[in-house]
């Protein structure tokens, strides 16, 4: 079955300020893919040129990019021109994803759980930011993962100082409000919600060194939350990934705060496989190893023109042989019947299967102020903000004493929200 998959790029390394860490990740997926018997090679679109791929013969690519250029639709629009079924989410979901801004207006807009933000600029009032929000306050690029520019705020005279370190790498900068309570990361694999994962850093900084070089952070999975609490968390993630029009796998991290309230900060598509990454983690607690782990993504390799058919059978495992292969997962997103909003503002009845994308709630788009009117003024050049101040998060965002803890009995932690 391995030379089902014919021969397969595992796309590594890149451009972008994860380079560092999308190689560890890379070669422990090319490692495991070649233990299963699979013709996988490595590819560097820093150091090849993507459109050699189809040149070489590559049938289907493995994205273990991390980043801008591998994981923000870059790449994956290069794929579909290229007509070679890729791993993971496709070219919108991607671009969505890679955006926090976007990610959280989305989530915000179909009423999820996900902490307030405010839009930083240089002229921003930042004393007015600070009472928003309360301090201490987040300071990240919009478009940046794996906590590269984020800083932590606890004055608001230093929120200029960190919003200048955050627009070197991003000119799109978000302050978001610091939701204390435990880290947690919930991962998925195809419509299969996996356990989540609790995260103690050492300081409640959970931050690049302690993320993926640090043997003092610990990991809890099981993660020791009420079955009944974890179940809904699962949900809320699965939905949460449907919202966004995800697909294969992915990971949400989220923080649940001491009233038990889950908050989601932001979605992965491509997430960390290296030794200290948590999607293998999950997988292992249900019975998946790494190796599997690796072949059940490159088995769901797409198009979003049309899922690539397999035929039915096993998985290939170390010597060829495997065990079952659930059927692939639906092309786009599976969206629950109800109207979607015709030309013009008003609701038509759905009949047809789900359209693929985001199912944003029926009506016009937001006008200043929150009340629904159309919106025919064209985007900006640049980044692609909406006419008018920029959107505010909908809750008043002043200071936040903490509840009592309920339920759990977890030790309490600190967390950065990177």
């Amino acid at each position: 079955m391995s030379q089902a998959f014919g021969k397969v790029a595992v796309l590594m390394g890149g451009a972008s300020a994860e380079r560092e860490i999308s190689l560890l990740s890379g070669n422990a997926v090319l490692a495991a893919l070649r233990r299963r018997g699979v013709d996988a090679h490595a590819f560097d679109p820093a150091q090849r040129d993507l459109w050699s791929l189809k040149a070489e013969g590559f049938a289907r690519a493995f994205i273990a990019l991390h980043g801008r250029g591998g994981e923000d639709g870059t790449a994956q629009g290069a794929l579909e021109t290229l007509g070679i079924p890729y791993t993971g989410s496709g070219v919108m979901a991607s671009a969505l994803c890679m955006d926090k801004w976007r990610t959280k207006m989305i989530w915000h807009a179909s009423q999820l759980p996900t902490p307030a933000w405010h839009i930083l600029k240089a002229d921003t009032r930042w004393q007015a930011v600070a009472d928003e929000l309360g301090l201490p306050v987040f300071v990240k690029p919009a478009r940046e993962g794996s906590s590269v520019g984020v800083v932590k705020v606890t004055r608001a005279g230093d929120l200029r100082a960190a919003y200048e370190a955050a627009a070197k790498h991003d000119p799109l900068v978000i302050a978001e409000q610091f939701i204390e309570g435990e880290e947690l990361t919930a991962a998925f694999l195809g419509e299969q919600a996996l356990p989540l994962v609790r995260v103690v850093a050492p300081g409640g900084n959970y931050d690049w060194q302690n993320k993926y070089f640090s043997d003092e952070t610990q990991y809890f999975c099981p993660s020791g939350l009420p079955e009944t609490a974890e179940e809904t968390i699962q949900d809320l993630v699965m939905e949460s990934a449907r919202l966004l029009g995800c697909r294969g796998w992915g990971r949400v991290d989220l923080i649940l705060d001491a009233a038990g309230k889950p908050w989601l900060l932001e979605m992965n598509t491509v997430p960390g496989m290296t030794g200290h990454s948590l999607v293998p983690m999950a997988a292992h607690a249900v019975g998946i190893d790494f190796d599997e782990l690796c072949a059940r993504i490159l088995a769901q390799a797409w198009l979003e023109g049309g899922l690539l058919d397999l035929p039915p059978g096993p998985l290939p495992k170390e010597g060829g042989d495997g065990g079952s292969r659930a059927a692939p997962a639906r092309q786009g997103v599976d969206l629950p019947p109800g109207s979607l909003p015709k030309e013009g503002g008003d609701g038509g009845s759905r009949a047809a299967p789900a359209r693929q994308g985001v199912d944003l709630p029926p009506g016009p788009l937001p006008k200043e102020g929150g009340d629904g009117g159309s919106r025919a003024a064209p985007a900006r050049q640049g980044v692609d903000l909406p006419p008018g101040p920029l959107p505010k998060e909908g809750g008043d965002g002043g200071s936040r004493a903490a509840p009592a803890r309920q339920g759990g009995g977890l030790p309490p932690a600190r967390n950065e929200q990177a």
